[in-house]
């Protein structure tokens, strides 16, 4: 069985539903397609809404478990383990456990660096895929918000 490649995304200076859409942007610029897993409807809804109105400039193409065409959404935003739209790509807040990791090429965990429980969430779930072999990669936010990759 295929290992996914497992890549942390440690946030310092953005929240999660402001730093997903340049995630999302490069992975729909890929040619790729993504499921975005959340932990309640609030959440998910909320970030249906921003995903329409962030910029005046882009837009992330989306559906969510509520709408028609599943299949066709190349970002998928759900509350379970499903994957309609076949993605490549699983994105998972680094609080949620999540049981298909591998059927997907890459799985991104994302977690606030400055919230201590997700911080310790995030460096528990470093340690068990590294020691489970799966490829590993660990990006950071710098001061202006720009992802670097650090290791």
């Amino acid at each position: 069985m295929n290992k996914a490649e497992i890549s942390f995304y440690h946030l310092t200076t953005t929240k999660f539903i402001n730093a997903l859409p340049k995630i999302l942007d490069k992975i729909v610029s890929s040619q790729k397609r993504a499921i975005i897993v959340f932990s309640d409807e609030k959440k998910m809804d909320e970030m249906n809404l921003y995903l329409w109105s962030f910029s005046t400039k882009t837009v992330i193409p989306h559906g969510s478990s509520k709408d028609e065409f599943k299949e066709e959404q190349p970002v998928y935003l759900t509350l379970s383990n499903d994957n309609p739209n076949g993605a490549d790509i699983v994105v998972v807040p680094v609080t949620m456990d999540y049981d298909n990791l591998n059927k997907f090429e890459k799985c991104l965990f994302i977690f606030d660096g400055n919230d201590e429980d997700e911080l310790s969430l995030a460096r528990q779930k470093w340690k068990k895929f590294k020691e489970a072999e799966h490829s590993l990669t660990y990006w950071k936010q710098n001061i202006t918000g720009a992802w670097e990759k650090e290791g």
